[in-house]
Formats: structure tokens, C-alpha cells, sequence
């Protein structure tokens, strides 16, 4: 509907405008009951702690809203991102048991990072502390809430492929920073139906790490964190260390 939404980590909350014009005031909070309050861990899935990455299923509308909870260990789901109360619980929880577990990882998948949806609705989650990707099918269409999917990072030095940003392009592509490794993932299909990576951004090959490997340049990566994909196929890179897009 054309508003914007934003990640508030210090203050445990997710914003929504309604105008995303400069120096608009926020309309609605989830995480918390007001916008003067913020504590962590309310009840009844209503509670974030530090959220950080944030998506949107735009395939029905009102469209959906995914939210990355990594404190709590989990992702909440709310169906109408555009029209929700201030402290609305989520309707769904990614990671764990139910909306009242908190704490305790889901199955080994654990400080979930960021969260990404493809075009048949399917939730792609990057967990630092696992080191993989977990892929979940259609959460509102589906009563399965374990992942039918694990994409695990090629690995090489230790703590290299850590994932943090993630990013599904409309042809299904799936991408992941690994801020360690200076450099971004593509990953597609490969022998056996497995998904590996398939290129490699910010780097000349899969077994290199360095920052700017090569020298500062228009190939080069440093710690990348977040990535966007357009609906034109382009990719979009927070470059953190070099200070740009």
C-alpha cells in the first residue's frame, strides 16, 4: 500500500509508516503496546528482542509480514501488514514451538538473522548461529513449521560463510552476504537436485575471502551485510566497510 517499515532494534520494535516522506511520524508498532515503551519479551508473541531483518509476501492483500526475532530465537508472521493494532500478537512463529517459547532453539536452528520470501510464498531464514539457511513452506497456507529445506554454506576457513543478509530474486534465485567471507552467495540448483553455490559476488572464486580482494574496486566487497533483489533480476549489496551500495 506504499508504506514502509522499519527494523527499530535498540527499542525491540518494528515500526510501520503509512507516508514514508521525510520526517513522517510512525503510524502503528509491533513489539511493543506503545510507542513510548521498550521492553523486551511481552507475552503472547506480541514481544521482539533487538528484530532485525524484515519481509513482506505481496502475492495477497493485504500482504503479510515476516519479522525477525533473534533474541527470542524465532520469526513472527502477521497476515495484514497495513492494518494491525499497536502490540498485535503474530498470528504465526517460524523457529519455534508455539507463540509462548521463546528461548530455547527449534530443532538446532538457532539466532535467526534475516528472512526473505519467493514468489509462491515460501520463507527463506538465514541463522547465524546454525549457519544455514532454512527454507519453510507458505507459513499461512501451511501447518508445517519445520523447515522442508536446509541450504548450508560451502564453508571453507572456519566462521567464513556465516549468513546474514538473504535476498530471492523473481526467478527463484537465492542470495546470502557473508559479511566474514566479503563477499555475496548465489545459490541454484545442482547435481541431485541439491542447491549449491552457483556464483560468487565480491570475490574471484568461491575459495577466496579477503576484503577487496584485489584492491578497492567496482568487484571488491567488504563485510557485506544486507542484499535486495528487484523484480528486474538486479541485485543490491550493502557494501558496510567501503561505505556504500
Amino acid at each position: 500500500a506504499g508504506g514502509a517499515y522499519l527494523a527499530d532494534g535498540a527499542d525491540h520494535r518494528v515500526l510501520y509508516f503509512s507516508s514514508p516522506a521525510g520526517g513522517a511520524a510512525a503510524a502503528r508498532v509491533l513489539g511493543q503496546t506503545s510507542f513510548s515503551a521498550n521492553g523486551i519479551n511481552l507475552t503472547d508473541g506480541r514481544g521482539l528482542v533487538s528484530p532485525f531483518g524484515m519481509a513482506l509476501d505481496r502475492r495477497t492483500v493485504p500482504a503479510r509480514l515476516y519479522a525477525v526475532d533473534p533474541g527470542n530465537n524465532r520469526v513472527l508472521g502477521w497476515r495484514n501488514a497495513d492494518d494491525f493494532q499497536n502490540g498485535q500478537a503474530a498470528e504465526i512463529v517460524l523457529g519455534q514451538t508455539d507463540l509462548s517459547s521463546r528461548l530455547s532453539p527449534d530443532a538446532g536452528f538457532n539466532i535467526p538473522i534475516d528472512v526473505a520470501v519467493d514468489g509462491a510464498g515460501s520463507v527463506y531464514v538465514s541463522y547465524i548461529g546454525s549457519k544455514n539457511v532454512a527454507v519453510y513452506q507458505p507459513a499461512f497456507e501451511s501447518s508445517v513449521r519445520t523447515p522442508s529445506r536446509v541450504i548450508t554454506l560451502p564453508g571453507g576457513a572456519p566462521n567464513v560463510d556465516v549468513p546474514n543478509g538473504i535476498a530471492v530474486d523473481g526467478a527463484g534465485n537465492l542470495f546470502v552476504s557473508t559479511p566474514a567471507g566479503n563477499r555475496v552467495l548465489q545459490f541454484g540448483p545442482g547435481a541431485n537436485g541439491a542447491v549449491q553455490p552457483v556464483r560468487v559476488f565480491g570475490q574471484p572464486d568461491l575459495n577466496t575471502f579477503g576484503a577487496n580482494t584485489g584492491g578497492a574496486g567496482a568487484r571488491s566487497l567488504s563485510f557485506p551485510l544486507a542484499v535486495a533483489a528487484d523484480s528486474a533480476g538486479s541485485l543490491y549489496v550493502a557494501d558496510t566497510r567501503n561505505n556504500r551500495v
